[in-house]
């Protein structure tokens, strides 16, 4: 059995134009030989030869580094990311105003309720009671 293993880093991120890109690549085979069989008369049934290759490409892109390489990308991702933390504090706020009146209206809907309840069991024991005067 053999087995030969490869790797190679394109250095493409060395030119500064393209130091936001990296890429890598590998290479991996195998080979095996098996021995066949041979019978009593000497006559072999062969042998069995296998391979198999395995072939990686891989590319990275750095966006973070391409915004800050050009100044009109690196204002447009400022504009774009303080906007975006004013919506995420706008939306955790009305999120959380949302879950308090969510609570206080569960709270007066229960208070309302027992009031109700309240009133109905009154109503009937004086029913009651005026059915058991009768």
């Amino acid at each position: 059995r053999s087995t030969f293993n490869g790797s190679y880093q394109v250095p493409i991120n060395k030119i500064p134009i393209f130091d936001w890109i990296t890429a890598d690549g590998t290479y991996n085979a195998n080979y095996n030989w098996t021995r066949g069989t041979e019978l009593e008369d000497g006559t072999s049934l062969g042998n069995t030869a296998s391979t198999q290759r395995t072939v990686n490409i891989n590319g990275r892109l750095n966006f973070d580094t391409l915004y800050k390489k050009w100044k009109f990308l690196a204002d447009a991702e400022k504009r774009l990311s303080g906007s975006t933390k004013k919506n995420n504090n706008t939306t955790r706020r009305t999120a959380t105003q949302d879950a308090r009146t969510t609570a206080r209206n569960k709270s007066d809907d229960a208070e309302a309720d027992t009031e109700a309840d309240s009133k109905d069991a009154k109503k009937t024991t004086a029913r009651r009671i005026k059915a058991a005067v009768n």
